[in-house]
């Protein structure tokens, strides 16, 4: 057995609660993959996906240097703002699991 997915949504009245599904797979039904067809398995959302996250990074780059060109924002400001990126990606990758509704995926 392996663990599939792990989803999560916020539950009950206080900021802690949370309801969480794991998802359990017996390895011996796992389908064997080649590389192609296993970076197919989510198209065409990854690629989607993936255009969007680039499109919103070329937004911020060229937001923060106009804001730096109007003097708005020093360069020392802009690395903050370009590192909390790197920080936020780890610190908030469980947000990437979250739901509305566990029920729409059992």
């Amino acid at each position: 057995m392996r663990i599939d997915r792990v989803i999560w949504q916020r539950a009950g009245t206080s900021d802690g609660d949370v309801a969480v599904e794991v998802l359990l797979v017996n390895e011996a039904f796992d389908v064997q993959q080649s590389g192609v067809s296993g970076a197919l398995f989510h198209e065409p959302e990854m690629t989607q996906v993936l255009g969007l996250a680039l499109d919103a990074a070329g937004r911020t780059d060229a937001l923060l240097a106009e804001l730096v060109a109007a003097g708005g924002l020093d360069q020392s400001a802009a690395g903050r703002v370009r590192d909390a990126g790197a920080t936020a990606r780890t610190a908030r990758r469980h947000e990437l699991f979250e739901v509305d509704d566990l029920s729409r995926y059992a």
